[in-house]
């Protein structure tokens, strides 16, 4: 029966002790081994030992400690070192990368435990990996990002795979976790991605004004993890070790069509897997998370719908434009830039920290959203800059068009509410001549139809008569024109 082999380290605790001129009962009692075995390696590794450690001079020991810092497998690293040389069993080979390993001098760090208290915080953070769905009608594949957020306290993590990381994504992943909680904590620590974080600095954080405005719904705290610090969020990346290394394995066979059929397999992996007992803590995870969920505040009385921001200029008419509507914000601020807050449903219009006003989103194009009340009283309006603007332009360009400018103004609807369509009636006669508008405007104002497009239609078909300067001008004769193979 062959002899037990000693630990790389005791072995040169033997010669370290020897050189000091210690017995060898000596070193057996300081070791805690018999005095046999200190007998046996007192000249160095026996001659069998040292005869089955020849292999391991000719390996480039500085390269394998490389790649396994830089986590590579050592299975990996043993498989292919093992194509060109002749290497013992696998479990020796380890041996040897640890007294390796060991040899290394290594920075001294202080750490310290981190309490982590109930409903504290969330970490969130997207893996590094993605995932393939295929489309059974078209076999189209489409890759799947994996969102995980692991409240800090009980290590309890939620997750889903999304189609993308962008900012819809991101939040509407947020929302779901939350639910799925069943509470919302006082802190979030997301990564340092674009759809979180807009500008990172040393000491100042400027957050994206959605997610921002998203966190503000939940009452919710956000403090981001540092850029290329994942101690920052150790339970997160934690969690995300875990569905690399478990749950992904147990996928890699199988074939999804449809992102429902892959969160509903992740789901049902999760529930399980919250079952399961943590050796460190003694507790699952779902055992600590009902420790925490009653300290986790409750969720809002309405889901959060995800709303974008942006800032537009008032326009003379009291109205600012949003995808090619437009609605009417008090003329107090014309000329002035506001923000906007808007979803599919809504929009709100800020000045500063003041809200302005909410409008319903219109359908369609071309349509103006008024609150009559935004409008000024008529007495200011006689004195309107643009206003009075528009009738001198509309004089200089014709008597159709000073006809139909004051037809506009004076209409029983309020003054402004033509202006829009009055500018871009006069501009067009800056491209297409005063003579070709006056033409339309009177064409217009002949069959009652002063809309903007049929003015700009009649405007583009004008033709000079033939005693006009425009009719008279020189034309370039067909038969003196160059085409390709030489003169016709």
């Amino acid at each position: 029966m062959a002899r037990e082999r000693i630990e790389m380290s005791i072995q040169n605790d033997i010669l370290n002790y020897k050189n000091q001129g210690k017995k060898q009962r000596q070193i057996a009692r300081l070791l805690g081994i018999n005095r046999e075995t200190v007998a046996r390696y007192w000249n160095g590794p026996p001659e069998e030992v040292a005869q089955e450690l020849e292999w391991v001079a000719p390996l480039n020991w500085d390269y394998i400690t490389d790649q396994i810092e830089h986590g590579v497998p050592r299975k990996i690293l043993y498989e292919e070192l093992a194509l060109e040389n002749k290497l013992p069993a696998y479990s020796n080979f380890c041996r040897q990368v640890i007294h390796h390993l060991e040899k290394k001098p290594k920075d001294t760090k202080i750490t310290m435990k981190i309490f982590r208290q109930p409903g504290h915080s969330v970490e969130v953070d997207y893996s590094g990996d993605s995932i393939e769905i295929i489309n059974p009608a078209t076999g189209e594949i489409t890759r799947l990002e994996l969102f995980v957020g692991a409240l800090s306290y009980s290590s309890y993590f939620y997750a889903e795979f999304t189609y993308s990381q962008k900012l819809d994504d991101f939040i509407d992943s947020h929302v779901r976790m939350f639910e799925y909680f069943g509470g919302v904590p006082e802190f979030a620590v997301p990564d340092n991605c674009l759809t979180a974080v807009t500008k990172a600095e040393k000491h100042d954080v400027k957050l994206n004004e959605s997610y921002l405005d998203m966190c503000n719904h939940y009452n919710l705290i956000v403090d981001p993890a540092r850029v290329r610090r994942p101690q920052d969020k150790p339970v997160v990346e934690k969690s995300i070790d875990i569905l690399q290394k478990d749950f992904f394995s147990r996928i890699r066979n199988k074939t999804f069509t449809s992102l429902y059929e892959l969160n509903k397999e992740l789901w049902a992996y999760l529930k399980e897997r919250m079952k399961v007992t943590m050796k460190e803590r003694g507790k699952s995870r779902l055992e600590l998370f009902a420790e925490e969920i009653p300290l986790l505040r409750q969720l809002p009385e309405y889901r959060y719908e995800i709303c974008h921001f942006k800032t537009a200029k008032v326009h003379p008419n009291c109205h600012i434009q949003h995808l090619k509507n437009f609605y009417s914000v008090p003329y107090h601020f014309v000329g002035k830039e506001v923000q906007v807050k808007y979803n599919q449903k809504l929009l709100h219009v800020y000045y500063n920290t003041e809200h302005l006003w909410t409008h319903t989103v219109g359908k369609g194009n071309g349509h103006y959203i008024t609150v009559e009340g935004h409008y000024p009283e008529k007495k200011i309006v006689d004195t309107n800059f643009h206003l009075n603007a528009c009738r001198v332009k509309a004089g200089k360009v014709g008597p159709n068009m000073q006809i139909l400018a004051k037809k506009l103004i004076d209409e029983p609807r309020h003054p402004l509410k033509n202006l829009s369509k009055l500018q871009g009636i006069l501009a067009l006669a800056e491209t297409l001549g005063d003579e070709a508008i006056e033409y339309a405007v009177g064409a217009a104002l002949e069959q009652d139809k002063t809309q903007y497009s049929y003015i700009k239609k009649c405007a583009k078909n004008y033709r000079p008569d033939e005693d006009s300067p425009e009719a008279l001008a020189p034309r370039r004769q067909l038969e003196f024109v160059c085409l390709q193979g030489g003169r016709r």
